[in-house]
This record gives C-alpha cells, structure tokens and sequence, in this order.
C-alpha cells in the first residue's frame, strides 16, 4: 500500500510497533502522574509489589521485557519502567528495579559479545564513562524533583521516542 513491505520480521513493523508501544505507555504514564500525586516519601520507601504488581505481575513484566529485549534487541529500562510505573509502582522504584535488572542482562550480554570479540573497548570508553557521570548527575536529580513531575518527564520523553523510533531508518 506504502510501497513498504511489512512482513513479521521487517525492521519497519519492529520500528511501528515499539513506536507505538511507547506512545501508548506515555499516554499511560501522564494520566497516571495527572491522576494520583504520590506522597513525597512514597519514593524513599523500599519497593515492594505488595499492593502493586504482585508477584505474577511482576515476573510476567520480566518475561515480557526479557522477550522484547531478545526479540528486538531494546528492553531493560526502556520498557520496564513506564511499564512498573503504569503497574502503579513508584518512580524510583521502577527506576531502580529496572537499573538493577539491567546490570545482570548488560553482564550476559557483554560477556557474549567479549566472547565473540566483538567489543571495541575504546568506544565503551568513550561512550561509557560520560554515561557514567550522566547517571550519577541523573541519580542526583531524579531524588531532588517530586515523582510526579518525573511521571511528566517520563511520559513526554516516551511520547517523543515513540514517533522517533517509529519514523527512522
């Protein structure tokens, strides 16, 4: 119809589909943000999936984002955070699940690829140690601004991604 073959593993339909998967969790996260004002020290608890997720949520959120990041090769907290936050799971919380969660698949992941000696070490220096003060400065922040906003912020960056990854080659 577009002169755009969409076949199960084209590269086009990949794109469309997590396009959209992070304007609808943008949508989810606002209305969420806009509805319930979490209490300051909501966030400074420690996480739990009592009264949120639950257990089976919480390994059916890990098996989804584990498939979509097999699958499509994205995942980690990309996925796992607007998804936790939707589930009703605090900001941080969902942040901090999803960062400990990543450190185990980017483990598994790196030691595959040093295996194959597929790392150029200069480059994960060069990308790597900016990304690490970038954390620590977005660590700092993300403690200091009302979870609620950071809802906002989550859901406008998703909302912006969401055409991005959908619309480029």
């Amino acid at each position: 119809m577009l002169g755009v073959e969409l076949t199960p593993s084209s590269p086009t339909r990949v794109r469309a589909l997590l396009g959209a998967f992070l304007v609808v969790a943008a949508a989810l996260v606002w209305r969420q943000a806009a509805e319930r004002r979490e209490a300051d020290d909501e966030d400074t608890q420690p996480a739990s999936t009592e009264g949120r997720i639950g257990a089976v949520g919480g390994a059916a959120v890990g098996l989804f984002v584990g498939t979509a990041g097999g699958l499509l090769g994205v995942g980690g907290p990309v996925l796992a955070v607007p998804i936790l936050v939707t589930g009703g799971v605090p900001m941080l919380a969902a942040v901090a699940a999803a960062q400990v969660q990543s450190v185990f698949v980017s483990g598994f992941a790196a030691t595959g690829y040093f295996a194959r000696g597929a790392v150029s070490l200069p480059l994960a220096v060069l990308v790597g140690v900016p990304e690490l003060l970038g954390v620590l400065v977005g660590w700092r922040v993300a403690h200091r601004v009302p979870s609620a906003r950071l809802k906002r912020v989550l859901a406008t960056v998703l909302a912006v991604l969401g055409p991005y990854v959908a619309l480029t080659a």
